[in-house]
């Protein structure tokens, strides 16, 4: 006989029904499991019955008293591996040549002074628009969308090591009411228009302040900025995304992501054309109702709740804006350019097949580079990213037969990394929130290049930082606090502490003097070295990043 764990301490005298057998709620499943047009049902029952299939296959429970009538209670059962997997566009300048096409050794012009400001060589335009979207072939409608040029993902922009392009962000976005609505108990919302204003971050660049798409550089429907890259990064993956104060994850839920690759005349040589492939992953929910799917996003996201959710975690799994979908691949190495675009989900990501036993098998890659460039190439068996973290991969299909398949999977928990605290066996999140299955590879005839032997020193630009040249230590604690005033919201608070023997502080989104903190804990001498120590005391994961300037990882 099989039972159900509630929590350590527990007894069965104790007050209160420890045991779910007769708890009610809303029990989600698909009557048809390989119908990919059944996007699941929902029906109120005991716990027991929608665990043991008694009057439909087995489902997922949610928590006691939950009913169907809640938007969004059930995750949608989508049949994976669908569609194949979109490859973003390359957008072409309107004037000027994109990439390294043409570049010579004398076009670098490592010069950062404004008087020494340099013409662009590539000029672009970008409209956001607002666009309908369909991630899953089966849905009968599109879904409401933002897209760079109307596509989700964006355009990809192709630059070239130390020479600077400009680009003219248009925001054409509808002077109306934010399609995800507006919550005036967030920093900047509070006070800002109800409509989709946008500003244009650059993630991962160094660019001077004006340039950076900081979330106060605000440009409202009808308007536009215009940017200046100089683009004097390593040659690495960048991604440009919305950063508008108060809505960026609305604005990000919507659409408004894309690639931004740096490349150089003397990178080594790798895989490429057909053979590197661009994967943006992320994450959504849906809701279906009257025949429609809609995006779905938490209501406590969206109005005014006085305890909104601190994250995001959606239901199914999203790569290059596409439902789980499949890439057809020949016998021959690939490169992948992966960046995390989700919300709050981390991935620690996998290959794996399934051998001849029927048993899964974890392969080998090859990690080739991270956040800011080329890194000692090292091949694991899985690696994790955190929002907004980039990594590039060579994965070597050339062992593999006609009709063989290879799945791209995760292997990270929702929260990251210890999980959802599964302490009653009916928790609301269940481990369908983890989202364990990407993309699957279907290997192909085809043509397939040469072999390449990936050198062993790819980054000829990279220097390392030495910690005893380091001025100053800094110490900074991840905090969290309520807020009361009429929101009576959470907060997120970065504290200091012991920098050089001056007394803690607290930075926020308001409520005391920023303009001391700021000068006395976050100014540091020009050209000097720092070591920067972020401490988390909470169970939950946060990446942490720095506009306009380079960074090294010295530990964790």
């Amino acid at each position: 006989m099989h039972g159900a764990w509630t929590r350590a301490g527990t007894r069965c005298n104790n007050t209160g029904n420890y045991c779910p057998r007769f708890v009610t709620g809303a029990c989600c499943y698909k009557e048809h499991p390989d119908d990919p047009s059944d996007f699941g049902s929902c029906r109120v029952e005991t716990f027991v019955d929608c665990y043991s299939g008694k009057h439909h296959p087995k489902g997922q429970f949610w928590t006691d008293g939950t009913n169907c009538d809640i938007p969004g209670i059930c995750p949608f059962f989508l049949v994976p591996y669908q569609q194949s997997l979109p490859i973003p566009k390359i957008l072409n300048p309107y004037s000027g040549k994109s990439g390294c096409d043409g570049v010579l050794d004398g076009d670098y012009k490592q010069i950062r002074s404004p008087q020494h400001k340099q013409t662009p060589r590539a000029e672009y335009e970008i409209e956001a628009l607002s666009c309908k979207h369909k991630y899953y072939p089966h849905f009968p409608n599109r879904q409401v969308g933002f897209g760079y040029e109307g596509q989700i993902p964006g355009p990809t922009i192709e630059a070239c090591q130390g020479v600077p392009i400009s680009v003219k962000y248009v925001n054409k976005l509808p002077d109306a009411p934010h399609p995800l609505g507006f919550d005036t108990c967030v920093h900047g919302s509070n006070y800002l228009d109800n409509v989709p204003f946008t500003s244009v971050h650059l993630h991962g660049a160094s660019n001077p302040t004006r340039y950076d798409g900081w979330p106060e550089a605000l440009v409202y429907p009808g308007d536009d900025y215009h940017y200046y890259y100089e683009n004097l990064d390593s040659p690495t993956s960048l991604f440009y995304h919305d950063h508008a104060l108060g809505t960026t994850r609305k604005n990000i839920m919507l659409g408004l992501e894309a690639f931004y690759f740096i490349r150089s005349p003397h990178e080594p040589h790798l895989p490429s054309g057909e053979y590197e492939i661009p994967l943006l992953l992320q994450d959504r929910s849906f809701t279906f109702d009257d025949g429609r799917v809609d995006l779905y996003y938490p209501p406590s996201y969206q109005v005014n709740d006085p305890f909104p959710s601190d994250e995001f975690a959606g239901t199914v799994a999203i790569v290059n804006g596409v439902v789980n979908p499949y890439f057809e691949v020949t016998c021959a190495q690939y490169r992948f350019r992966v960046v995390n675009g989700a919300n709050t989900r981390s991935f620690i990501l996998q290959f794996v097949k399934v051998d001849r036993h029927g048993s899964i098998v974890d392969l080998p890659f090859l990690v080739i580079g991270s956040d800011q460039g080329f890194v000692e190439p090292k091949t694991v068996k899985s690696i994790c990213i955190t929002p907004a973290e980039r990594v590039d991969i060579i994965f070597d299909f050339s062992e593999f037969e006609k009709g063989d398949k290879v799945w791209l999977t995760n292997d990270a928990p929702i929260p990251f990394p210890f999980g959802n605290p599964r302490s009653e066996p009916y928790t609301a999140i269940d481990s369908d929130y983890d989202l364990p299955e990407l993309m699957e590879f279907r290997v192909v005839e085809g043509p397939s290049h040469h072999h390449i032997d990936i050198p062993d020193d790819l980054n000829d630009y990279f220097y390392r930082l030495h910690p005893s040249e380091a001025r100053k230590v800094r110490s900074f604690l991840l905090d969290d606090d309520w807020f009361f005033n009429t929101c009576n919201k959470h907060r997120w608070f970065v504290k200091s502490f012991n920098v050089d023997g001056k007394p803690e502080h607290g930075f926020s989104n308001g409520g005391w003097d920023a303009k001391e903190y700021l000068e006395d804990n976050f100014m540091p001498h020009l050209n000097s070295l720092e070591i920067w120590e972020f401490w988390n005391p909470g169970n939950e994961s946060h990446p942490m990043h720095l506009h306009g300037n380079y960074f090294q990882i010295l530990g964790k």
